[in-house]
């Protein structure tokens, strides 16, 4: 059959077919974690997952190609560059935040390349399994049984709830979560392109861990900065990383405002 946007989709309700590529995933994500033995096999078995789950779904129950979740060749530039200069400002600015305040500082530099490369490799496949899933199919579909609005906050809900098992998540890293979902969320509506928060969640994942020296949600990576914090967790976010801290929350209300500011003025949907 060739496939066309006037094709109907086999299942028409867009939030059943979001509902079950979750429940899907969520079910193949709890077998095989008790089988993946480390943590490299994890994030690649997860990104497989997602992108086989994600093209058989859009060709078998959407009915449509998956270049058209938001993976226009013509849009990759500027959008992929954008995505990676705001994620990594709005890092930056937290991290120099905390440093103008005293609450951080950098006291080593060390440069690994096989470390290095194997971090970007982990959190290329995170940014873009997480953003096919929850934005690329998720966000898309529910669009088309609710309002934008709706669908922006089940989305980033399911997203948030997704994470839940972070080991040593505070109330804060919950609430961080739920707003990178709504920051993310909210780029992929005003471009409905997927290249912009990929490499927004990359940039932002990268710059904490393998640069600034963060933990990025409570996990530990090699990095190029060595950091030490001192103060109230709430500010600082201990062990769990920046995420954990509410400067981070003052951030994401801020890129989520502006995301919301730049779709209100747009002409067309």
């Amino acid at each position: 059959m060739s496939l066309n946007r006037h094709t109907p989709a086999l299942i028409e309700q867009g939030w059943i077919r979001a509902l079950i590529l979750v429940l899907v995933y969520a079910a193949f994500s709890l077998v095989w974690s008790n089988y993946v033995w480390s943590a490299e096999l994890w994030f690649t078995a997860s990104f497989v997952l997602s992108f086989l789950l994600v093209f058989l779904f859009r060709k078998l129950l959407d009915r449509r190609s998956f270049e058209s979740l938001g993976f226009s060749t013509t849009h990759f530039y500027p959008d992929a560059l954008i995505g990676f200069a705001i994620g990594s400002f709005l890092v930056c600015t937290g991290a120099f935040a905390l440093y103008y305040l005293n609450y951080l500082r950098w006291i080593d530099i060390i440069y690994k390349s096989n470390d290095f490369l194997l971090s970007l490799a982990i959190l290329t496949m995170i940014a873009f399994s997480e953003e096919l899933i929850f934005r690329g199919y998720v966000l898309r579909n529910l669009m088309k049984s609710f309002n934008k609005w709706v669908a922006l906050a089940i989305s980033a809900a399911l997203f948030s709830v997704v994470h839940y098992s972070n080991v040593g998540i505070p109330l804060i890293g919950h609430l961080n979560t739920l707003l990178g979902g709504l920051v993310l969320g909210i780029t992929f509506i005003v471009t409905r392109s997927l290249w912009m928060p990929i490499f927004f969640h990359l940039s932002w994942n990268f710059i904490q861990g393998p640069i600034l020296g963060f933990k990025v949600s409570g996990v530990p990576f090699d990095s190029i900065l060595t950091i030490e914090t001192t103060g109230p967790e709430i500010l600082t976010g201990g062990e769990y990383g920046f995420e954990g801290s509410i400067i981070c929350t003052f951030v994401l209300l801020l890129a989520f405002a502006a995301g919301c500011y730049l779709e209100s003025k747009k002409t067309y949907e």
